[in-house]
């Protein structure tokens, strides 16, 4: 494009670099995309659950000098994943959430335009 020519929007060309990646490169997405994406990492958060729950208890055997240690890390070990499980699922919600805030500003602007006319 042209520097006399005007700019046009839908065009990730026209976007100016900011030095990190290159304009073209520019991030598009649709609405569609990112729901699915949501449910994607939604059910990786359900996957983490699942393999917390189906951990198996520590077996019973002697008390031997490290097993105070090794349940520590195990307990150490659930209680990450745990924490992880409810961080991917959060932001799975949040993925969620920003597409449907999207989308209504988006109609909100529609409905304003149209008003406008």
């Amino acid at each position: 494009m042209s520097p006399d020519s005007p700019s046009d929007p839908s065009d990730p060309s026209d976007l100016p670099s900011l030095g990190i990646f290159p304009a073209a490169d520019a991030f598009q997405t649709g609405a569609a995309e990112l729901r699915r994406q949501a449910e994607a990492v939604g059910r990786v958060a359900d996957e983490i659950a699942a393999a917390l729950a189906a951990a198996p208890a520590p077996p019973a055997g002697p008390r031997w000098a490290a097993t105070t240690a090794a349940e520590l890390a195990a307990d150490a070990a659930r209680q990450h994943l745990a924490q992880l499980g409810r961080d991917v699922g959060e932001t799975a919600r949040h993925i969620a959430a920003a597409v449907t805030a999207y989308q209504e500003a988006d109609a909100r602007a529609a409905a304003r335009l149209r008003m406008s006319r």
